[in-house]
């Protein structure tokens, strides 16, 4: 499931989550493949966002989150038990681009 913009939904895309209106009221269940009336239904009723099926991507490069962590453990370098830490954060980082 991932968080999108209004903006990039596109027909055909399914929800994950169901759609709400302001006082909670569901407008489009889980599971409702999007056509362009239903995106255009949405953006009169000022709905920013919507879930919609599919894997999500992280926001920032493999490469920035590795180097966050190298400058976030920098000053703990010499603790051993914050370096498993840091392989532990690595690996996962690493995993989220697999």
């Amino acid at each position: 499931m991932k968080l999108i913009d209004i903006k990039n939904a596109k027909s055909g895309m399914r929800l994950a989550r169901a759609v709400e209106n302001a006082s909670g009221m569901i407008l489009y269940g889980e599971g409702i493949k999007l056509t362009i009336p239903i995106i255009e239904k949405f953006n009169s009723l000022n709905i920013d966002s919507i879930y919609v099926e599919g894997k999500s991507e992280p926001r920032l490069s493999r490469e920035r989150y590795l180097d966050a962590a190298d400058i976030a453990f920098s000053k703990v370098s010499d603790n051993p038990l914050m370096n498993e830490i840091k392989k532990g954060f690595t690996e996962y980082i690493n995993s989220l681009y697999e």
